[in-house]
């Protein structure tokens, strides 16, 4: 019998599937957003450089701060939507793929992986700004021809971009290979 004085023991409860996939989700929400933020610095100084190298040529004054409000307010937009929706936007996307292409194996598995793609998302995000910010500082910056930076820029960016959705689509059809 256990003694009526001593003081209550902590049970642990079991993590359940459940729960863990909220943690795990919550903590990708969370790397989400900070890869749109990070993302988020050469967006505006891009919408800046513009703003000051080519709609500034304009003459009218009114004009120019027409343009550049309207560029503003489309980044803005831009940079918000995909900041509040764009994980919701994945989920959907993950859901209609696993209704689509799945075999009856679990949604929760094919949220993992988009979680781990979310996590390699966070890692080459600054590698991805800082391309961006290379790419920004020889378009305003030098004389050099546009096509000879912006090629190569493109390669990269777009074999970044394709580790993570070739990577997110390998890891889906893993998924179905094991059930």
């Amino acid at each position: 019998m256990a003694n009526p004085f001593e003081s209550p023991r902590e049970v642990a409860s079991p993590v359940t599937e459940e729960a863990a996939l909220s943690t795990e989700r919550s903590v990708a929400l969370k790397q989400y957003k900070r890869t749109i933020l990070i993302l988020a610095l050469p967006a505006v100084a891009n919408l800046l450089l513009f703003n000051y190298f080519v709609t500034g040529q304009v003459t009218q004054p009114w004009l120019f701060y027409l343009f550049a409000a309207l560029n503003a307010i489309g980044v803005a937009l831009v940079i918000s939507g995909i900041f509040f929706g764009g994980f919701f936007l994945l989920e959907l996307f993950t859901r209609l793929a696993n209704g689509m292409f799945g075999r009856r194996e679990r949604l929760d598995h094919w949220y993992e992986s988009l979680f781990a793609i979310v996590r390699l998302a966070l890692i080459l995000a600054i590698p991805a700004a800082a391309l961006w910010a290379f790419w920004l500082a020889m378009c305003y910056g030098t004389d050099a021809p546009f096509f000879l930076y912006s090629i190569p820029v493109a390669l990269v960016a777009h074999l970044m971009a394709a580790s993570l959705y070739c990577g997110l689509f390998w890891r889906w059809y893993q998924v179905r290979r094991l059930v």
